[in-house]
């Protein structure tokens, strides 16, 4: 499904915009947000919003609208491409800088005293500067979820995405780097030598099993933090649900036994914090050998898809009901 955004121009009488509405529900339509843009005597300008299944019903649903009398389509777009324009993230300073005092403060001669201090003590660059709040979000664009291998370059949005949240979320500053590589060594010379820029390292959409030993050598090679988000982030999120999954349906997870379908980066980092997490047992199936070892080497039992996946003889509790009455 997709969001698209029509901004339209309607007559500013009684009816019209039910007229409207009544046109995109004859094209199966789905409204969403109306904001009212401008009104004037003769004529409302509003952008609405709609879900549509592709951009063939877009169309079909513009085409519709401009039929009506009276009614202008001014545009229409897709709004995950309309939020995309010129990129999703900037770089700004902190504060502006009005007076030639304030240039000389941040700049000439002042910055001259601030860089010999940090070359005497290097652990001042922490407090002097961004990088200790700024974070490397590194990929090649290998494994791209839902997407697959579509090269650093087509994986730009997803990264400028993940450093909106930690904008956000952290107040961290967050800058994609796009590495333009399949190999593992060259991959991990290029973010050693970019290292010292940054407070963290957030590796990215980068395919098994390379993954783990890029992730593997940098954490051996660089002081600061290296996570792998594919591995480790989708790991926490899926335990924190397991876990509240858990207490309502009143099962311990050290007595029980989690399957899980999959060890690439995903799969294996939600199994090894399985693992980690208490759980009693973790079965996995993978058809791919080579992911094998690594599992067992975390205490992850390598089964067959009938064992992870048998007929389920119990369902999930509706609200209200309790675990054991769901029962069969």
């Amino acid at each position: 499904m997709l969001d698209f955004t029509y901004r339209v121009q309607i007559p500013h009488r009684v009816g019209q915009l039910a007229k409207v509405a009544s046109a995109i529900a004859d094209g199966d339509g789905i409204i969403g947000d109306i904001v009212t843009v401008s009104l004037a005597r003769e004529h409302s300008v509003r952008d609405i919003t709609l879900e549509v299944r592709d951009a063939a019903q877009a169309e079909q649903i513009a085409e519709r609208l401009g039929a009506l009398d009276g009614v202008t389509v001014v545009w229409h777009q897709d709004r995950a491409l309309l939020r995309h324009v010129a990129g999703k993230l900037t770089i700004s300073a902190r504060w502006p800088v009005r007076t030639v005092q304030e240039m000389r403060d941040v700049y000439t001669p002042g910055v001259a005293r601030v860089c010999t201090a940090i070359a005497g003590q290097p652990e001042l660059a922490a407090h002097y500067t961004m990088i200790s709040r700024t974070v490397a979000i590194c990929t090649n664009g290998t494994r791209v979820l839902g997407l697959g291998n579509i090269g650093p370059l087509a994986s730009m949005p997803v990264m400028e995405g993940k450093a909106v949240f930690y904008d956000q979320f952290a107040r961290i500053s967050a800058m994609p780097i796009l590495i333009d590589t399949a190999d593992v060594e060259t991959f991990v010379e290029t973010v050693v030598r970019i290292a010292p820029t940054f407070g963290g390292i957030h590796l990215e959409d980068i395919s098994a099993p390379e993954c783990f030993e890029i992730e593997r050598r940098l954490i051996e090679r660089l002081p600061q933090p290296v996570m792998h988000d594919d591995v480790h982030g989708t790991a926490v999120v899926t335990l924190a649900a397991l876990i509240a999954a858990s207490r309502y349906a009143r099962v311990e997870l050290a007595s029980a036994t989690v399957g899980q379908l999959g060890l690439g980066a995903a799969g294996y980092g939600i199994a090894s914090l399985m693992v980690d997490g208490g759980v009693r047992r973790v079965i996995a199936f993978d058809p791919q050998e080579a992911s094998h070892a690594r599992a067992r080497e975390h205490g992850i039992e390598i089964s067959t898809m009938e064992r992870v996946m048998p007929r389920p003889t119990w369902s999930w509790p509706r609200p209200g009901d309790r675990a054991s009455s769901t029962r069969r």
